[in-house]
């Protein structure tokens, strides 16, 4: 079967938004490794037979291979504050993109500030 790596433009975008918060003052895996607070969350991970399981969709390229179901799920933390969001959905290896298989819409509206 086909395999092939989960694009650059999705690790452009981890460390586009990795870099946004650090300007804001927030902490993320990028600026501070090993945090538990921020953008501290790996992208995704293989579904199937397992809940979590390969491939984990981390820094670095992830072998995919056509067909995989995967998660994508972008997730940012402050447990000290209560706070925290990660959108989880689930997508399908197809040839040469992933199909989105959650239907529900994922547009939110929040206001960042500097940290103090």
């Amino acid at each position: 079967s086909a395999i092939w790596m989960l694009s650059s433009a999705t690790w452009f975008f981890i460390s586009v938004m990795a870099h946004f918060l650090a300007e804001k003052g927030y902490e993320n895996l990028t600026t501070h490794p090993g945090t538990q607070v921020g953008f501290c969350h790996g992208l995704g991970h293989g579904l199937g037979l397992e809940v979590h399981e390969d491939p984990f969709i981390r820094g670095g390229n992830a072998p995919l291979e056509l067909g995989m179901v995967i998660t994508i799920e972008p997730g940012i933390y402050y447990p000290e504050k209560k706070l925290g969001i990660r959108i989880e959905d689930v997508a399908v290896v197809r040839d040469g993109y992933l199909e989105n298989l959650t239907d529900y819409p994922t547009v939110f509206e929040v206001p960042l500030r500097k940290a103090p």
